[in-house]
């Protein structure tokens, strides 16, 4: 589950670090397939 900024981390706790997504997945395969159409 996402945790809070404030959350307190324990022993074994898993951190995940995610950077944001500059782009749209869906919309970049929707781009590769039109220029693969061309």
């Amino acid at each position: 589950r996402p945790a809070k900024l404030g959350d307190t981390l324990n022993d074994g706790d898993r951190v995940e670090i995610y950077r944001p997504l500059i782009a749209d997945p869906k919309e970049l395969r929707r781009q590769r397939a039109e220029k693969a159409k061309k």
